[in-house]
């Protein structure tokens, strides 16, 4: 796969960048737990030492420490470093709202300016992982729910036309709880919950960053 990547490069019209993510996974695993590592190493390392100058390369890594030095001298085409540094509060409540965007929920603006606070020290990405996370919570609701009730909305056949008998979970104390199985609920009947901002307080409290504190 290395070698086909390179290939594939050094036949394109000029410039052409190599972008490689998540860069230090090549030095998390010890010999002994992952035999392919080693060897996607040494190709890797071929590969770079024998690119043509119109072959850009850009490494990515959130884990910086985890590169070894003398590795990095032997890549010449690494002769550059540049730190962007985590985002900042603004920049936070910017990633959760775009993140949240194309998902259902009911989260209010002002909530996004709590999330940007608890997150200080989160990445992009970790931010990410607690939205991916929180928009699972509706289908875990209507797995584990054991109380359904009838709500008004858009048909799922014919989302033009509003109908009254859709059946979304709910607490078995509602007044309007049918106890059933989400299996018992035919599925253009069934009315996925709106994520919450419980839900992704939630999540956020279960996702540690990924950026060890004394490394900041």
């Amino acid at each position: 796969m290395v070698q086909y990547l390179f290939k594939r490069a050094k036949n394109q019209s000029p410039p052409c960048i190599l972008f490689l993510d998540d860069f230090e996974q090549l030095f998390e695993y010890e010999e002994s737990e992952n035999d392919r590592i080693p060897r996607i190493r040494t190709e890797l390392l071929y590969q770079i030492d024998n690119c043509p100058e119109k072959v850009h390369l850009v490494a990515g890594t959130h884990k910086p420490w985890m590169i070894q030095s003398t590795f990095l001298k032997l890549l010449r085409w690494l002769n550059k470093r540049v730190l962007v540094p985590l985002p900042d509060h603004e920049a936070r409540r910017q990633i959760f709202m775009k993140n949240m965007k194309p998902i259902k929920n009911d989260v209010k603006d002002e909530d996004y300016m709590i999330f940007a606070d608890k997150t200080e020290g989160y990445t992009g990405a970790d931010i990410s992982t607690i939205v991916r996370d929180a928009s699972m919570a509706p289908l875990r609701k209507i797995q584990n729910a054991s109380h359904f009730k009838k709500v008004q909305g858009p048909s799922l056949t014919d989302p033009e036309v509003i109908v009254d008998d859709l059946l979304t979970p709910c607490a078995s104390q509602d007044s309007m709880a049918i106890e059933m199985s989400w299996l018992d609920v035919s599925e253009d009947k069934l009315s996925e919950p709106t994520v919450t901002t419980d839900d992704v307080l939630k999540s956020l409290n279960g996702t540690k960053p990924s950026i060890d504190e004394e490394y900041l």
